[in-house]
């Protein structure tokens, strides 16, 4: 998910003649989130500079860290989107010799992934127009 630094902009209530002024800082600048969120309904996050899988990686390397401990195995559900299917990615599970398995979702299924609704929600309750 793409944290902006100029908010994005929704519909709001206003008295009539009397819009909601928003600041904005002009330049806009970009940081990236890369979250899971677990059986239990742990979310792990991670705030990354640019979308790229060497920064997925990070995320899914910090997770394992903070989650699972020493020899468990861990699932890990992913849509299909191309820093999760990038090579990097492929090399790096093969590395973790049967620790990490991924599991993709089909090609365009938002609402089979609940880190989607963590972002929608985020995104309504935190982000629009602030």
């Amino acid at each position: 998910m793409d944290l902006d630094w100029n908010p994005r902009i929704t519909r709001v209530w206003a008295r009539p003649g009397r819009p909601m002024r928003v600041m904005t800082p002009g330049q806009n600048k970009k940081k990236t989130m890369f979250g899971a969120v677990s059986v239990a309904g742990k979310l792990c996050y991670c705030i990354q500079p640019r979308k790229r899988a060497v920064n997925f990686l990070a995320f899914v390397q910090q997770s394992l860290h903070r989650v699972a401990q020493a020899g468990q195995q861990v699932l890990l559900i992913l849509d299909q989107y191309g820093i999760h299917t990038a090579k990097v990615v492929d090399r790096f599970v093969a590395q973790t010799e049967g620790r990490l398995h991924l599991i993709w979702l089909p090609s365009y299924c938002p609402n089979d992934n609940p880190q989607e609704k963590v972002c929608s929600h985020l995104q309504r309750a935190v982000l629009h127009n602030c």
